[in-house]
């Protein structure tokens, strides 16, 4: 009981040991291994492409707010409001506390930009290289 001649024995997807110099326990590589055989699938194709148009989506949105900071920033200040209007105001709101350590500044766009590219070259090019 042979292998029938239409029939193809597909390897099974391993990752390396070390990525960039990081050693990479077995459990991570088998469950990694696993992504990329559901990844080898019209679906899961489906499901990268979408997942790429959201976080290009999400770039360029992160992009517009930045520029529609810089352009309300360069427009100048608000004109002041004469005397007798500020002595009726309320006082202004207390100013909101510090951000938590490590999140004083928006993600640099094109940093993120670059490396889902690069990570989208990386999966991409697993996918669809010709084995054998």
């Amino acid at each position: 009981m042979g292998k029938k001649s239409g029939e193809k024995k597909r390897k099974k997807t391993k990752l390396p040991k070390e990525v960039m110099g990081i050693r990479l326990p077995k459990e991570v590589r088998e469950i990694g291994g696993a992504v990329l055989e559901k990844a080898n699938t019209p679906q899961g194709r489906e499901m990268l492409a979408a997942g790429l148009t959201m976080a290009a989506a999400a770039a360029s949105a992160a992009v517009a707010k930045g520029r529609m900071k810089r352009e309300t920033a360069a427009a100048g200040p608000a004109p002041a409001p004469d005397a007798a209007r500020a002595a009726d105001a309320a006082p202004p709101p207390p100013p909101p506390a510090p951000p938590p350590q490590g999140t004083q500044r928006d993600p640099d766009p094109t940093a993120m930009l670059a490396m889902v590219g690069t990570v989208a070259e990386s999966v991409l090019g697993k996918l669809f290289t010709k084995k054998g």
